[in-house]
């Protein structure tokens, strides 16, 4: 596979937008992409609907919040001495919230045939029951939607890292040749993400690209009431640590020993690396969760 190909699926799938000038140089290469790290990369790279619809993720996500309750579930069914029938019933549904309201289904049953018996304390005892396990089941509902929200949270926020830090891939770095690509993004993301925060700002995804926001979502404006826009802040807070190569004053360009606009093999070899490193951290966070 060519690199131009990967990369615009890659960009399709996070919605990344790849018609920027500063990418027509990259794009534009003709190197060849292995097709056993091409499909690597492309299938582990997954957006947020696709991993909360991963039928793979959704069990591992069910498992963690609930197989513990699940076996507890069992072992205490037997001390609500239910008839064979209905206990038969209630652990052939396959979800734990449809278990337990079968369950409080049942209870209410037994007591109001309790109270229509004149067995007043039975029956207070069962309603009391069929109370906490509604309790239950509620609580249940909140720790299930808690983990789904974590689960998107993790994943945007690492669709968001891995796209800043293709930004910060488009610098030409003033840093000894004998560091990775790789290592110079990742210094230079732990910089910008450090003054961003400082800045109180934040990065959201909107329609394919990354915009800078305050906190409380509003525009972020400078001294001058000017907007601050994402690309001048990133190489503001590279070029106040001296990171970026400075230009040459007679041209205005970065000076003589500055990366050919074309990748080498080396840094191509190193980008790729930390893309693949970047899924790694995605695929293991959404793997936590479950």
């Amino acid at each position: 596979m060519k690199l131009k190909e990967l990369l615009t699926a890659l960009g399709k799938k996070v919605n990344f937008d790849l018609t920027k000038p500063e990418f027509a140089d990259i794009l534009s290469s003709d190197i060849d992409i292995p097709d056993v790290m091409a499909t690597a990369i492309e299938k582990g790279l997954m957006t947020e609907d696709a991993a909360l619809n991963n039928s793979g993720i959704r069990s591992r996500l069910r498992a963690e919040v609930f197989n513990g309750f699940d076996r507890e579930f069992e072992n205490t069914l037997a001390d609500f001495e239910l008839e064979e029938d209905s206990r038969t019933s209630i652990l052939g549904e396959k979800k734990t919230i449809d278990r337990m309201k079968k369950l409080s289904t049942v209870l209410k049953e037994k007591a109001d045939k309790a109270a229509k018996d004149g067995n007043k304390a039975d029956a207070a005892a069962l309603r009391q029951q069929v109370t906490d396990l509604n309790n239950q089941i509620r609580d249940l509902k909140a720790n299930q939607q808690t983990q789904i929200d974590q689960l998107k949270a993790d994943n945007e926020n690492n669709l968001i890292g891995f796209e800043l830090k293709s930004i910060l891939g488009t610098r030409k770095y003033a840093l000894p040749e004998q560091m990775e690509l790789s290592e110079q993004i990742n210094m230079s993301h732990g910089f910008v993400s450090q003054d961003l925060a400082n800045a109180g700002l934040k990065l959201v995804r909107e329609n394919g690209k990354l915009r800078l926001l305050k906190q409380d979502g509003t525009e972020p404006y400078d001294d001058k009431n000017t907007p601050i826009q994402l690309n001048n802040f990133v190489d503001s807070s590279l070029s106040k640590r001296g990171l970026l190569k400075v230009s040459d004053p007679a041209t205005g360009q970065p000076g003589n020993d500055a990366p050919p606009a074309v990748p080498g093999k080396q840094q191509l070899h190193s980008a790729y690396q930390d893309a693949m490193a970047q899924t790694d951290s995605m695929l293991a966070a959404l793997q936590d969760q479950n």
